[in-house]
């Protein structure tokens, strides 16, 4: 993976054409509104989304150091939305959307999963990534 990867500024970037969530469709795909009980089941039980969110970074190697790297979007609104996505095939606009219809403690433990989703990546991943490219 390594080679393909170009780091600038404290930021990984690749072609998009190594972003698994590109080759699996999620830049094209639009959901029914239908598929936000799949994003209810998932922001809701910390257990699916926390196991669903570690397998999509183990998976989606390039897009979560693509994007995970990059200080300026909201990593907790990502991982929540690509999860939902490699999940269920579930489009950003509909997660966004049904992302308000959880109560707001709910919301707060989805966003304390996608912490730990994120520190999951960091440690797995973005550490390693930083070591080899300091030797």
């Amino acid at each position: 993976m390594n080679d393909e990867l170009i780091f600038l500024n404290g930021q990984y970037y690749a072609h998009y054409k190594y972003w698994e969530d590109f080759i699996n469709g999620f830049y094209h795909k639009k959901s029914e509104v239908a598929d936000g009980a799949y994003v209810i089941n998932v922001l809701k039980d910390n257990v699916i989304f926390l196991k669903g969110g570690k397998a999509m970074v183990d998976d989606w190697t390039y897009t979560c150091t693509i994007n995970l790297s990059d200080n300026s979007i909201n990593k907790r609104a990502w991982i929540g939305q690509m999860t939902c996505y490699y999940l269920y095939g579930v489009s950003d606009d509909i997660t966004r959307k049904f992302w308000w219809k959880l109560t707001s403690g709910q919301q707060a433990r989805a966003n304390k999963t996608a912490d730990k989703i994120y520190n999951y990546w960091k440690n797995k991943y973005y550490s390693k990534q930083l070591c080899l490219k300091l030797s």
